[in-house]
């Protein structure tokens, strides 16, 4: 698994902001100045010594009698090279394939998944089953535990408990899976609550994930659903991750009374993921990015080729 270099955007902020050309200028910028000498009896200007300053317009539009030191000139160039090298890691980061354009990096050692099996997912099947299938090839091999759980109107659970990534455990659920149907509604709290609840009850140092992966709002009203996470992922070593995968050709993935647009769907879920201390990854069936909300909301927004990416909130 790809080592998930999160803290490098952090570093990259911080690198960028100790990069301002003029923070590094204005040690040796002065402002021309005018001074009045009695005995010419005259206002005299400062004059400028051409192999010494040169005149050079500031950021708020004064002019400043400038010193080019090149020693010091040499170094920023330096530090901004690296900074760029950073920025151009952070991107090959943010343009992962595979597994991680769909769930991200799973980084937690006990891990649950939950599939969005509802009705209104049929045409999709194809699609969630390749992404549980890669998941399981290329993140869960070496994890301490998992288990899935699959949820239309009712919910269903692999195995009562989290087993150990075995290569027999990720077969036999692969061929589990394969024999689930997408019937009927989108009962999302219900399975959250046996994620959540079953990894409450058990005692276990390892971080813990739960990822959901859905089409579409939850049939339960979203204020109870999220408050119902943040309540039980306050309280533990727990995260919860959302991945909403969306169809070019639909207005939304959900049944009436809680029809909901694309943009009111992925920020509603956004939420869910911020209240989940997770992060929030929106993805089509044709691989295209989508934009949702403003970065005012929860989050600071991090975007890629093929999926945008929203960080958890800090602890």
């Amino acid at each position: 698994m790809a080592e998930d270099p999160r803290p490098e955007g952090y570093l990259c902020v911080r690198a960028a902001q100790k990069l301002d050309l003029y923070q590094l200028l204005a040690r040796n910028a002065y402002s021309p100045q005018e001074m009045f000498v009695p005995v010419l009896g005259k206002t005299v200007s400062s004059t400028v010594h051409e192999r010494v300053m040169v005149r050079f317009e500031w950021h708020d539009g004064t002019v400043k009698n400038l010193h080019v030191d090149l020693p010091s000139l040499q170094k920023y160039q330096k530090r901004l090279m690296g900074a760029v090298h950073l920025f151009e890691r952070r991107v090959q980061w943010l343009n992962r394939t595979g597994s991680q354009q769909i769930w991200g990096t799973v980084c937690e050692q006990r891990v649950q998944v939950l599939l969005d099996m509802s009705g209104m997912n049929a045409h999709y099947q194809l699609h969630i089953q390749h992404a549980i299938r890669i998941l399981l090839q290329e993140q869960l091999a070496n994890k301490h535990s998992f288990n899935v759980i699959v949820f239309g109107s009712d919910v269903k659970s692999w195995q009562e408990k989290m087993v150990p990534s075995t290569h027999e455990n990720l077969q036999a659920v692969w061929l589990w899976i394969q024999a689930v149907e997408c019937v009927r509604g989108r009962n999302t709290l219900a399975a959250l609550r046996c994620a959540l609840e079953e990894e409450a009850q058990e005692e276990s140092s390892l971080t813990r994930g739960v990822y959901l992966l859905t089409t579409g709002m939850p049939d339960q009203h979203m204020v109870s659903v999220t408050a119902y996470v943040s309540e039980r992922c306050s309280a533990t070593n727990l995260n919860l991750h959302v991945c909403l995968f969306t169809g070019e050709e639909d207005t939304a993935r959900c049944p009436l009374p809680h029809y909901a647009t694309r943009t009111e769907t992925a920020r509603a879920l956004s939420g869910l993921a911020h209240a989940g201390n997770g992060r929030f990854l929106w993805m089509t069936d044709t691989g295209e990015k989508r934009l949702s909300m403003d970065g005012q909301s929860h989050h600071s927004v991090l975007f890629c080729c093929s999926v945008f990416e929203t960080v958890p909130k800090s602890p």
